[in-house]
């Protein structure tokens, strides 16, 4: 079994690569400060004892660094996204 880290893991993309790889038999450690994710994309992990969830700033190099350790597989999936009126001129 491997053990893999991925950031952004409660996003809704995140959480849904997550849930794929968890059912093909991976271990997983989800990254994530929640700014734009919310708690019901992890519901359906609860309980999985392949999952755990490190609520973290991937900006924060020591704390992603200690939180990936072991990691066989690394994904980054953590996004900020920005709203935008429109072309500037």
């Amino acid at each position: 079994m491997t053990h893999d880290f991925v950031s952004g893991g409660a996003g809704l993309i995140g959480s849904q690569f997550v849930e794929e790889l968890l059912g093909r038999g991976h271990s997983f450690c989800a990254y994530d400060d929640h700014s734009g994710s919310h708690d019901r994309w992890l519901r359906p992990l609860a309980g999985n004892d392949r999952f755990s969830f490190v609520r973290g700033e991937v900006l924060d190099q020591e704390a992603t660094i200690a939180a990936m350790k072991g990691a066989e597989i690394v994904v980054h999936l953590a996004s900020f996204s920005v709203a935008v009126d429109g072309p500037s001129s």
